[in-house]
């Protein structure tokens, strides 16, 4: 199996160069983001010969710094995909299935497989919205103005308002923004019109990076009614965390 870098075919399995764990025996992966449970399909590794927070798989199926992957290297590592979501569906029951919004399909398409996993509960791939980089900026100003901002962050955060304000109209993209930053940040808002009250709700999401996005999602569907929020991601943060079996109880 292998993903191409620069038409360079390198091994899937090269641990090195893929830091990504897409076995059945060590999934899926289970992390806590300030309380919320987030199940993560295949779990990323450290490496001391890679830095930062993007992986080559995520980069591959996003087409993102020129990998690539074909049909054929995805159609191997499905039926783990699959194995693995039975097995988080087998413990966990969810009322609302949704997914983030992104400019590629990952998230929605994760989504859909966990929905043909559990058929009784319904997906939605609309009930959140990108917020525009204004509409950040301005929220940004607001808690500047409220003193919600850290006095160590206030040179950051006058950097990203001004470079949000320069393309205003433009969809915000948390990726472009510091991780030390993003927790100022509500990347989205509700979009969808859908009765959350007393749910427990599943929030998609293609890479667990700072949490972000989840938290969001988390603090508007509270904030509109459900009883209960947590994530599912395709591949985990770098952080540590808990393997499944630990998580319900079972043997490995």
């Amino acid at each position: 199996m292998g993903i191409n870098v620069e038409n360079k075919v390198v091994s899937y399995t090269d641990k090195h160069q893929f830091l990504v764990d897409t076995s059945t025996e060590k999934n899926p992966f289970v992390q806590s983001i300030k309380g919320t449970e987030v199940i993560s399909v295949f779990r990323r590794r450290k490496s001391d010969s890679h830095q930062g927070d993007g992986n080559p798989l995520i980069f591959a199926l996003k087409r993102m710094r020129k990998y690539q992957i074909s049909t054929e290297t995805i159609t191997e590592f499905m039926p783990n995909l699959r194995f693995i979501l039975n097995r988080i569906t087998a413990h966990r029951t969810y009322d609302l299935i949704i997914a983030l919004p992104s400019s590629h399909s990952i998230a929605s398409g994760l989504a859909r497989r966990v929905g043909r996993a559990l058929p009784m509960v319904p997906v939605s791939l609309e009930f959140f919205m990108k917020c525009s980089n204004g509409e950040v900026a301005q929220a940004l100003r607001d808690k500047k103005s409220n003193g919600e901002i850290r006095k160590h962050h206030l040179g950051d955060i006058a950097s990203l308002i001004h470079t949000l304000s320069v393309s205003a109209d433009e969809s915000f993209k948390l990726k472009e923004v510091e991780n030390h930053l993003r927790g100022y940040t509500f990347p989205f808002k509700i979009n969808e019109n859908l009765n959350v009250q007393g749910l427990a709700v599943l929030v998609v999401d293609d890479l667990l990076s700072s949490g972000t996005s989840i938290l969001t999602a988390k603090r508007l569907l509270v904030a509109s009614g459900a009883d209960n929020v947590s994530g599912l991601c395709l591949l985990s943060s770098l952080d540590g965390g808990r393997p499944w079996e630990t998580v319900i109880g079972e043997p490995k």
